[in-house]
Protein backbone atom coordinates (compact mmCIF):
# COMPACT_ATOMS: atom_id res chain seq x y z
CA UNK A 1 0.00 0.00 0.00
CA UNK A 2 1.54 3.56 -0.79
CA UNK A 3 2.02 5.67 2.10
CA UNK A 4 -0.45 8.41 1.13
CA UNK A 5 -3.15 5.76 1.43
CA UNK A 6 -1.81 4.58 4.83
CA UNK A 7 -1.96 7.65 6.46
CA UNK A 8 -5.23 8.42 4.59
CA UNK A 9 -6.81 5.22 6.02
CA UNK A 10 -4.97 6.53 9.42
CA UNK A 11 -6.70 9.85 9.28
CA UNK A 12 -10.20 8.12 8.39
CA UNK A 13 -10.41 6.02 11.16
CA UNK A 14 -9.48 8.70 14.00
CA UNK A 15 -12.03 10.36 12.31
CA UNK A 16 -14.52 7.70 12.50
CA UNK A 17 -14.15 7.25 16.75
CA UNK A 18 -13.94 11.13 16.99
CA UNK A 19 -10.22 11.75 17.58
CA UNK A 20 -9.71 15.33 19.06
CA UNK A 21 -6.59 17.68 17.60
CA UNK A 22 -5.56 15.33 14.87
CA UNK A 23 -2.08 16.58 13.43
CA UNK A 24 0.03 15.39 10.76
CA UNK A 25 3.78 15.70 10.35
CA UNK A 26 5.66 15.22 7.20
CA UNK A 27 9.04 13.36 8.81
CA UNK A 28 10.23 11.91 5.60
CA UNK A 29 13.48 14.25 6.01
CA UNK A 30 13.94 12.11 9.15
CA UNK A 31 14.13 8.91 7.54
CA UNK A 32 12.14 7.53 11.27
CA UNK A 33 9.22 7.50 9.54
CA UNK A 34 7.07 9.19 6.69
CA UNK A 35 4.14 11.06 8.56
CA UNK A 36 4.35 11.35 11.94
CA UNK A 37 0.38 11.78 13.47
CA UNK A 38 -0.79 12.95 16.69
CA UNK A 39 -4.12 12.72 18.21
CA UNK A 40 -6.18 12.94 21.66
CA UNK A 41 -8.79 10.83 22.83
CA UNK A 42 -11.31 12.10 24.97
CA UNK A 43 -10.04 9.94 28.28
CA UNK A 44 -7.69 7.11 29.30
CA UNK A 45 -10.38 4.50 28.36
CA UNK A 46 -10.67 5.99 25.02
CA UNK A 47 -7.24 6.71 23.89
CA UNK A 48 -6.87 3.03 24.76
CA UNK A 49 -10.10 1.82 22.76
CA UNK A 50 -8.95 3.64 20.03
CA UNK A 51 -5.63 2.32 19.55
CA UNK A 52 -7.12 -0.95 19.66
CA UNK A 53 -9.86 -0.42 17.12
CA UNK A 54 -7.37 1.35 14.68
CA UNK A 55 -4.77 -1.38 15.33
CA UNK A 56 -7.14 -3.96 14.68
CA UNK A 57 -8.79 -2.16 11.21
CA UNK A 58 -5.28 -2.13 10.07
CA UNK A 59 -4.24 -6.01 10.31
CA UNK A 60 -7.91 -7.10 8.96
CA UNK A 61 -8.29 -4.89 5.97
CA UNK A 62 -4.76 -3.97 5.00
CA UNK A 63 -2.73 -6.57 6.23
CA UNK A 64 -0.29 -5.13 8.06
CA UNK A 65 0.97 -5.99 11.53
CA UNK A 66 1.14 -3.06 13.70
CA UNK A 67 3.61 -2.62 16.48
CA UNK A 68 1.76 -1.09 19.72
CA UNK A 69 3.39 0.40 23.03
CA UNK A 70 1.77 1.95 25.99
CA UNK A 71 -1.80 0.51 25.53
CA UNK A 72 -1.58 -0.71 29.65
CA UNK A 73 -0.89 2.59 31.06
CA UNK A 74 -3.27 4.16 28.28
CA UNK A 75 -1.81 8.22 29.09
CA UNK A 76 -0.38 7.84 24.93
CA UNK A 77 0.15 5.14 23.04
CA UNK A 78 1.95 4.21 20.06
CA UNK A 79 1.33 2.48 16.78
CA UNK A 80 4.33 2.25 14.25
CA UNK A 81 2.76 1.17 11.33
CA UNK A 82 5.15 0.94 8.30
CA UNK A 83 5.93 4.28 6.96
CA UNK A 84 3.45 5.85 9.41
CA UNK A 85 3.83 6.52 13.49
CA UNK A 86 0.79 7.40 15.12
CA UNK A 87 0.33 8.60 18.90
CA UNK A 88 -2.61 8.88 20.60
CA UNK A 89 -2.97 11.24 24.02
CA UNK A 90 -4.68 11.56 26.90
CA UNK A 91 -5.18 15.75 26.05
CA UNK A 92 -3.33 16.38 29.51
CA UNK A 93 -0.21 14.09 28.36
CA UNK A 94 -0.08 15.61 25.14
CA UNK A 95 0.16 18.96 26.90
CA UNK A 96 2.52 17.78 29.48
CA UNK A 97 5.09 16.34 26.81
CA UNK A 98 4.87 19.45 24.42
CA UNK A 99 4.48 16.86 22.21
CA UNK A 100 3.64 19.65 18.86
CA UNK A 101 6.71 21.75 19.89
CA UNK A 102 9.13 18.48 19.82
CA UNK A 103 7.32 17.38 16.12
CA UNK A 104 7.17 20.51 14.42
CA UNK A 105 11.26 21.33 15.31
CA UNK A 106 11.81 18.19 14.13
CA UNK A 107 9.75 18.00 10.61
Amino acid sequence: MEEINLKDFVLSKLEEKKAEEIKIFDTKNLHIASYIIVANGRSIKNVSAMADYISCEIKKKLGLNVALEGVNHSNWVVLDIQSVILHIFHPETRDYYNIDDIFTKAA
